[in-house]
């Protein structure tokens, strides 16, 4: 693998790690204030809509850095033989587990 595909690769799989540690953080608040409901006030906070939405933009930019990784995984990793194969098929089988979450919360918010 070249240096440069390297470190693509390094910046996109960080990247999606930031991206869905800012998802579990937003989520969390975005729980938080579901759950303030109550009979005094039986409206959900105007915040809860705001962190809907971010968390939506958060899941389409987690689902455009997992391409680009894959992409280069795919271009690089992959047709290195039997060991990169593995590797590459670890990688891309977590990215996708990690899209996957997050559009699974997203889609339930």
């Amino acid at each position: 693998m070249s240096e440069f595909f390297s470190g693509a690769l390094q910046t996109s799989l960080t990247m999606e790690g930031l991206l869905f540690a800012t998802f579990g953080f937003l989520y969390g608040a975005y729980c938080h204030y579901s759950s303030l409901v109550t009979p005094t006030y039986p409206v959900r906070a105007p915040i809860v809509h705001k962190l809907a939405r971010a968390c939506f933009f958060i899941c389409i930019a987690v689902t455009l850095d997992a391409l680009l990784a894959i992409l280069i995984i795919v271009g690089t990793i992959l047709l290195t033989g039997v060991l990169g194969l593995l590797l590459g098929s670890g990688f891309i089988v977590t990215i996708v587990l990690i899209a996957s979450i997050n559009w699974y919360l997203a889609l339930a918010m």
